[in-house]
């Protein structure tokens, strides 16, 4: 029903939702015109990535003077009519009055306006901003109830007011909330075609060809495509390479399980591969009884039933975590790296010297550098299971880190012959009297088992230690995260702590000689 192209109030009001809430966030909504006609269903849409909000409003206010409710809100939208604005420079305006917002709360910002332009961007940290346009264009002359603004308080018809609560329901809110999702796995037969494979052969199936022309366009924002399917590996293969009209080729996808095993045994093996959480994946088939054993066995991933092509795009468009609104560098290294490790894992028998050699690999690590606060922040906030503090820094607060002459603030980039990974470690350090102390650390899963971590990390500290001129000791701490399992056995091992106390806490020493043997390393210190 919520993903339907033509969407009722009664019937959303009416049905409810068997999801269990597992976050409830506060929004203020600051507005020349009304909201509560958005916010009445709004919960029906959230609903649906687990997520219940309560709203707090401004009064109507046209020049948009911000008076902040209470310092605990997780989101602010600023709900516009442009219309309202005349003979002034109204992207001028907005930034002034966005940059304002942002000195008075640390919330994530939305921007939601209704007026005509459509390149209104600003590159702010935690801004979303979207228009009314996409809903215009597919209602036309519905878009608008001017008769009724009397009554209602806004221009917006009221279906117009139940597609702007799906766009922030299931697009804008839930992308402010929790992470992207990460990988799109998919069946073959009935799902990426019409047809089974085994029994029509490749040249007898249909092409979905607007599916598989969303699967691409997901693909090149920088999702991960994987394949698990009951058929032989060497008709697959057989079939992207005699198929030219499909849209998305073998080479496409990191990884492709088509074999007779259980379904979900596949998947474990797909997620090991990518070093993702079963919640950072979509599993989408046309078999429901395949659908609800994945369940089964991964009760916390996210499904889509391929009923047919038409209401599998219309899902795959509002799914919560597909929207983007920034497209990183990192993103479009995910994939080449990912299929890398497969290579690398074919050198695992040699010494950790001759590894490092055979792959070429190099470190770059980084100190206080302006020009990657985006992807300090970007990692900090999207990283979940290599993380010590959970310190959610944003670019204006990782720029005020840097400024600070007590904390340093290193990145480290790693690459190797096969592929460049970027920036996938992140450490903040502090000088506490003549100590060094370790505010966060968070790496990349895509870095993960290449049998690096112990050397980049120390080595990161033996920098910090010069940088910051502290004694020979580092305090390092770690709350028990829900997800964050990889760096808690990490120090365990590394240090024998006891991993089950909520917070691990010790002081040890910063070891100032690291065996680096066959690592290229660059430091700018």
């Amino acid at each position: 029903m919520i993903f339907d192209k033509d969407l009722n109030r009664l019937k959303l009001i009416s049905c409810k939702s068997d999801k269990a809430i597992h976050k409830k966030i506060k929004i203020s909504v600051f507005r020349n015109h009304a909201f509560e006609m958005v916010a009445s269903v709004i919960n029906k849409f959230l609903n649906f990535s687990n997520v219940e909000a309560s709203f707090d409003y401004s009064d109507y206010d046209d020049s948009f003077n911000f008076i902040i409710p209470n310092d605990d809100i997780d989101i602010s939208i600023l709900w516009i009519d442009l219309s309202r604005y005349k003979n002034i420079d109204v992207k001028v305006w907005l930034k002034e009055r966005l940059l304002k917002l942002k000195t008075l709360t640390k919330s994530k910002i939305i921007l939601y306006h209704t007026g005509e332009i459509n390149d209104i961007t600003f590159d702010m940290d935690d801004l979303v901003v979207a228009n009314f346009n996409e809903i215009k264009s597919f209602l036309k002359n519905d878009a608008f109830d001017e008769e009724k603004i009397e009554y209602t308080g806004t221009r917006l018809s009221n279906k117009a007011c139940l597609y702007v609560a799906r766009e922030l329901g299931l697009r804008y809110i839930p992308a402010c909330v929790f992470p992207c999702l990460k990988a799109i796995v998919i069946d073959l037969d009935n799902t990426f075609y019409k047809g089974v494979l085994g029994e029509d052969g490749f040249d007898k199936i249909s092409v979905y060809t607007k599916f598989q022309e969303k699967l691409k366009t997901l693909k090149e924002r920088g999702f991960l495509l994987a394949v698990i399917s009951k058929n032989e590996m060497l008709d697959v293969k057989e079939m992207f390479e005699k198929r030219n009209d499909f849209k998305v080729s073998f080479d496409d996808f990191v990884d492709i399980q088509a074999n007779w095993d259980l379904k979900s045994n596949n998947m474990m093996k797909i997620l090991k591969k990518l070093n993702i959480g079963e919640d950072s994946v979509i599993y989408i088939d046309d078999n429901p009884g395949e659908i609800q054993n994945m369940k089964n066995s991964f009760p916390f991933m996210n499904f889509i039933e391929f009923i047919n092509e038409e209401k599998t795009l219309d899902i795959l468009e509002f799914f919560p975590r597909i929207f983007k609104s920034k497209i990183s560098k990192e993103d479009n290294l995910r994939t080449n790296d990912i299929k890398a490790n497969k290579i690398r894992k074919n050198s695992s028998l040699l010494s950790d010297e001759d590894y490092f050699k055979s792959l070429e690999i190099k470190l770059k690590y980084e100190i206080d550098d302006e020009k990657n606060v985006k992807r300090i922040s970007e990692l900090l906030n999207k990283t979940n299971q290599f993380i010590f503090n959970y310190k959610r820094y944003n670019e204006n607060e990782i720029s005020k880190i840097i400024k600070d002459d007590s904390y340093k603030i290193i990145t480290c980039s790693l690459s190797d012959k096969l592929s460049d990974s970027g920036i996938i470690a992140i450490f903040i350090l502090k000088k506490n009297d003549e100590i060094l102390e370790l505010d966060e650390l968070v790496i990349s899963c895509r870095a993960l088992g290449r049998r690096i971590e112990t050397k980049m990390i120390k080595y990161a500290f033996v920098i910090a230690k010069q940088s910051l001129n502290t004694k020979n000791n580092i305090k390092i701490t770690c709350l028990n995260g829900e997800r964050n399992l990889p760096a808690r056995l990490w120090i365990n091992e590394t240090f024998g702590t006891n991993m089950k106390e909520d917070i691990i806490s010790f002081e040890t020493d910063v070891e100032n000689e690291i065996d680096m043997r066959g690592i290229k390393v660059e430091s700018s210190i």
